[in-house]
């Protein structure tokens, strides 16, 4: 507030000088002067000042802020003296120091929300309402009083009083908490939503109160308090009488008993725990063992479950039980010993099964490839497989009989089939290939690709590519295939365009073979003519062969399609024939006698 006016020199100023230092004497005291007046309203003045020493009034009235700092630039406001606050709000938005000192604050409600609340001397608030919403809250006296109801709102809240009582109404916390006290005692309704850590040898919280997040320190008894929250870490004895309820993540290092029911997160347990009523942990459970109940018991190597009389245990090789093993949904087991079993679903057992009684079950699995089932067996791969039913044998591998077998309807094997003594068929019999040491006996058609049978005998007929008899082969009583004699047919429905030289249409090992009798059709490509003949032919099993052809017969009449002729190439025997009109078609039935 301070300005400088120079006082009137009388040897050198003039009248005009005096003049002018007494109108700005007058105009300071109008517009920089402190002033007072003795009525209601008091005198007013506008501009910016400062006082460097003491300033002193019985009351100060700040319209808009008390700060400290300069003129110039805000800073800390120091209350170096005992502080007594009587009105109805209290109420800071810049960062509040108050150290050896006392406060007494007695207003109804209190806020402070600057960055910093720091008290480091006895604190007693007996306002109704105390409202903290500053980053960090730390109080260090011996006591800690609060007897109105309280809202603390700051970032970081560090209690560090041998006491810390609480005896409003309701105590609602918003921010980190860290509580380290011998007793921590709360008559008011407790409501905590940041992470809270509590060192206290006992710890009391009113009915209905209501933590968030919340770590014990040492042994506490925790009495009709409900802890609903993400957070729970304990690391002494700690009993709830009540229900707890952790949904993320709970750590306990000590033992820890609910009487009522619990709910957990994520869970790390090196203790015990023990709830007398529910327990639920809906994520992941980190503990050296876990009771449930009086019966069950889960440790690191294994679970019981069972009382003196019948026990199961489960363990990461082995499943031991005194009583039955129900099996519900698909299960595979690489070693099985049991008594009487019931299986809805399926067993898998990939080493080996000893089953000492009854085994009921839908479906039973040994290995990747063998199936039961309560209609079929099925044994196989993506390859191979053979289904046995009540009724038919279906594989696509090879079937080996070893003894006699019957069968009273059709048999259809699609690859090698080798039977070891005599078979009977009622129906049909089509196979691959087919080696039968016994007699074949066929009721109807008999079709294999190749056959070697010691006896055959078909009624019908039988359809053989490849056929080997033994003994004798009896086919509809009218034909038998002595040794020494096979039936060759070959079809060939275009020999080419060539018409000026002979075309090979049969040829026969002159080793194997000595003559043949053939029966040969021509036709022309349009089917219009049609030439059939009769040919026999011998060779000297060195380097000629001959033939003669006879019982020629046409149609029409005066068809002449061609003429057959012979000869030997190397190992082989050849059969000509030059075509005279363009892919002519030729059949061959040859009777090659050895």
């Amino acid at each position: 507030m301070a300005k400088a006016i120079a006082n009137v020199v009388i040897s050198t100023d003039t009248f005009s000088d005096w003049l002018i230092r007494t109108n700005q004497i007058a105009d300071t005291i109008t517009r920089y002067a402190v002033t007072v007046d003795s009525n209601t309203v008091g005198a007013t003045v506008t501009g910016n000042g400062s006082v460097v020493g003491i300033f002193s009034a019985n009351t100060i009235a700040v319209g808009t802020f008390l700060r400290g700092g300069s003129v110039n630039a805000s800073a800390n406001l120091n209350v170096s003296s005992n502080a007594n606050f009587f009105g109805s709000i209290l109420y800071s938005s810049a960062n509040v120091i108050v150290e050896n000192a006392n406060v007494s604050v007695n207003s109804s409600a209190v806020y402070i929300k600057g960055g910093l609340l720091s008290v480091t001397s006895n604190v007693n608030v007996s306002t109704s309402n105390v409202s903290v919403n500053a980053n960090i809250l730390s109080v260090s006296g011996n006591n800690v009083l609060v007897t109105s109801n309280t809202l603390i709102n700051a970032f970081s809240v560090e209690i560090n009083s041998a006491n810390a009582v609480i005896k409003g109404t309701e105590l609602n916390i918003f921010s980190n908490v860290d509580i380290v006290a011998s007793t921590l005692k709360a008559n008011a309704v407790v409501s905590i939503i940041g992470n809270t850590t509590i060192t206290a040898n006992n710890i009391a919280l009113k009915p209905n109160s209501s933590i968030l997040a919340f770590s014990i320190l040492n042994n506490n008894l925790v009495t009709n308090t409900t802890i609903t929250g993400n957070t729970l870490t304990i690391f002494g004895n700690t009993f709830f009488s009540n229900t707890i309820n952790v949904e993320r993540d709970a750590t306990v290092n000590g033992f820890f008993l609910v009487n009522n029911s619990a709910a957990f997160g994520n869970s790390t347990v090196t203790g015990f725990i023990n709830v007398s009523s529910d327990g639920t942990f809906g994520g992941t459970v980190n503990t050296i063992a876990l009771n449930v109940g009086p019966n069950v018991n889960l440790t690191t190597s294994k679970i019981s479950v069972g009382n003196s009389t019948i026990n199961t245990v489960l363990t990461s090789s082995s499943i031991v039980t005194d009583g039955t093993l129900s099996v519900y949904g698909v299960s595979t087991l690489s070693t099985v010993t049991s008594g009487n079993n019931f299986l809805t679903g399926f067993i898998n057992v990939t080493s080996y099964g000893n089953f000492g009684g009854a085994v009921n079950a839908s479906s039973l699995n040994l290995g990747s490839n063998v199936n039961l089932t309560n209609t079929y067996i099925s044994i196989g791969n993506s390859s191979v497989n053979t289904f046995i039913t009540s009724s038919s044998i279906d594989t696509d591998g090879s079937l080996t009989v070893l003894n006699v077998v019957s069968f009273s309807n059709t048999l259809s094997v699609s690859g090698n089939t080798n039977f070891y003594s005599s078979v009977n068929v009622a129906g049909s019999f089509r196979a691959g290939n087919t080696t039968v040491n016994g007699s074949l006996i066929v009721n109807s058609f008999f079709t294999a690709v190749a056959a070697n049978l010691a006896n055959l005998n078909v009624t019908t007929s039988a359809n053989i590519a490849n056929l080997t008899v033994t003994s004798s082969a009896n086919i509809q009583n009218q034909v038998s295939i002595q040794n020494d004699y096979i039936i060759s047919v070959i079809s060939n429905n275009n020999i080419g365009a060539n018409t000026t030289s002979a075309q090979t249409v049969f040829s026969f090992p002159k080793n194997l073979y000595s003559s043949a009798k053939i029966s040969a059709q021509i036709k022309t490509a349009d089917n219009a003519n049609t030439q059939i003949q009769e040919i026999v032919l011998a060779h000297d099993g060195l380097t000629n062969s001959f033939l003669t052809v006879y019982g020629t017969v046409s149609a029409p009449i005066s068809a002449n399609l061609g003429l057959f002729s012979t000869s030997i190439n190397n190992a082989n025997v050849e059969l000509f024939f030059k075509q005279n009109t363009a892919s002519s078609k030729v059949k061959i039935i040859a009777h090659l006698i050895v």
